[in-house]
């Protein structure tokens, strides 16, 4: 045991040396999350970035159009403003239609037949 290291020493050697392992895997595992975590940040802050600019942009787009509307809206007349689609009685329709004849059916629609109308019939309101 003369030229031997003391013992408490070789003990200490050792466990640098084991210890060096797990600290390099130590030390990956926490450059890893932390760059995941870095790109993560990066990501949800440029898809904030973007929601939020075409949020802006939208925006923008809804005030214009409403402007717009607003413009066209003070341009028309009250009878403008007020005007309702005409309603005709079932026997005016009858007329028209020749009596919602099969030969009049243009198709179906979202809310039934469709039927062409004879305007020489007179639609009257």
């Amino acid at each position: 045991m003369a030229g031997e290291e003391p013992r408490s020493e070789r003990f200490a050697f050792g466990a640098n040396r084991a210890g060096s392992k797990n600290g390099n895997q130590r030390r990956t595992v926490i450059v890893i999350s932390s760059t995941a975590g870095i790109l993560l940040l990066a990501m949800g802050t440029i898809v904030l970035d973007f929601h939020t600019r075409k949020r802006k942009r939208l925006n923008e787009e809804l005030r214009k159009y409403n402007c717009e509307m607003a413009s066209l809206m003070s341009s028309l007349t009250e009878d403008e403003r007020n005007h309702e689609l005409p309603q005709y009685s079932l026997r005016t329709m009858q007329a028209a239609t020749n009596n919602f004849s099969n030969e009049n059916k243009l198709g179906r629609g979202g809310f039934g037949v469709v039927y062409k109308m004879n305007t020489m019939v007179g639609l009257s309101q």
